[in-house]
């Protein structure tokens, strides 16, 4: 990265994360109307179509249940909440209901209009993909929502390369889930509205996706990655992907000593139940975990390169000896020699690390997470009713802003990227 994009980065982009006392006024979700790239609706994968297709294949599998939402859905209370702070995302999407498919939730269904529409507003190309788990006890089909930004190379699949950046925005039945994961499901709605107002031109395309069933049995991003990633932009048109940075629980921060609980995961990863252990056991660091030897340890050191305020809000690996290739995980499941290392494989990113388990295909993941089921004070919040908009306290909304600023500094990094001040008429130019 050049000096020169440090300083545009923050001054153009990161003026007002940066300071903390204007926080309530600057993550603003704003109506500027983004191009319109084309009137996308869901879509699917048909194995039938040629590279020269896919936009038809995309166009074609229309899902006519769930359109567009012409932001009429947004009553006026959730409107004033648009114009404050990554606390007003949460309020505006998040902390009224459930989103799971195995409860009859049309406010989930309503939400999903709703940020496909933002998406559009981005200007993002955007689909919702139905996943389907076949499943007895569940009686709805999910969804995907997919945004993609596309980078300068969008049209020369010789030139392109895409990075996806990842969220679960499902819950379990009992919980409004504002920690897992309406904490990332904010951080890609901001990373996408910011990289869209400061008109940033990136060397790749950004593919934004909300996974839905993360809950059920990570089927939304199995659906992603098998139906889509690989038969169309890796298949089709033959476009490299980078990796996947996917994020789950983000918003717990404590200095306490003794907030982070070590027993489970530390004979694990030894190093990294030292460094807690260093630190009197404080729950003041996101962690990451990667396949230790593989394609995910440059994915996180592009990260911690990137990773602002590194002596307050720390960033620690754990990386435990995972083969790279689904057909060794099985094997080794089967022997019992890696069962211990389950835990490292229950969110989403193993959907890219292992999305066959006879085939040899991989994809570069990392997982963003705070630890929240062996952080102390939240543990007994995980999958309960809980989980509620009291985590939405300064330090915890402070440690995901700096995630966030950390995340949009690593795609602009990545993608060789460069941007621009906001237009004038802006909500965010009228707050600097």
């Amino acid at each position: 990265m050049t000096t020169w994009l440090v300083i545009v980065l923050m001054v153009n982009i990161g003026f007002h994360y940066m300071l903390d006392h204007v926080l309530v006024n600057s993550l603003s979700i704003i109506d500027t109307k983004g191009r319109s790239i084309r009137n996308d609706a869901a879509f699917g994968h048909d194995g039938h179509q040629s590279e020269w297709d896919v936009d038809d294949w995309w166009r074609q599998t229309i899902n006519d249940d769930i359109p567009v939402s012409n932001h009429r859905d947004l009553d006026a209370s959730e409107s004033l909440a648009m114009k404050t702070s990554v606390e007003g995302l949460f309020n505006t999407y998040f902390i009224k209901h459930v989103r799971s498919v195995r409860v009859n939730n049309d406010n989930f269904i309503r939400l999903k209009r709703i940020l496909r529409s933002k998406f559009q507003d981005y200007g993002l190309k955007s689909g919702l993909q139905k996943v389907d788990p076949r499943i007895k006890n569940i009686a709805n089909a999910g969804h995907n929502l997919v945004g993609i930004y596309p980078g300068i190379y969008r049209n020369d699949s010789d030139r392109d390369s895409i990075l996806v950046i990842g969220a679960h925005y499902d819950t379990v039945p009992n919980s409004v889930g504002i920690e897992d994961n309406a904490s990332g499901s904010v951080a890609i709605m901001e990373l996408a509205r910011v990289l869209h107002e400061h008109r940033c031109a990136l060397n790749m395309t950004i593919m934004f996706v909300l996974f839905d069933m993360e809950e059920d049995g990570l089927y939304g991003s199995k659906t992603f990655v098998r139906d889509y990633l690989f038969p169309v932009e890796i298949g089709m048109r033959h476009v490299p992907v980078k990796g996947a940075i996917v994020i789950d629980m983000l918003l717990e921060y404590d200095t306490d000593p003794g907030s982070q609980d070590t027993s489970h995961l530390g004979p694990l990863v030894p190093s990294w139940r030292e460094s807690v252990r260093a630190n009197h056991n404080r729950a003041d660091f996101a962690a990451v975990w990667a396949r230790r030897g593989t394609g995910d340890t440059a994915l996180y050191k592009t990260l911690k390169h990137n990773w602002l305020n590194q002596s307050k809000y720390k960033l620690l690996l754990l990386d435990p000896p995972l083969p790279r290739l689904g057909r060794q995980l099985t094997i080794g499941l089967n022997n019992k020699k890696l069962t211990p290392y389950k835990t490292f494989l229950r969110s989403d990113h193993s959907s890219f690390w292992y999305p066959h388990s006879i085939k040899d295909q991989s994809i570069p993941a990392i997982l963003l997470t705070d630890l929240g089921p062996w952080r102390r004070r939240v543990a007994h919040r995980y999958h309960s009713s809980a989980d509620n908009d009291k985590l939405l306290t300064k330090q915890n909304l402070l440690f995901l802003k700096n995630s966030i600023d950390s995340l949009l500094k690593t795609i602009i990094d990545m993608g060789d990227g460069r941007c621009h001040p906001p237009p004038a008429n802006s909500v965010e130019a009228a707050t600097a």
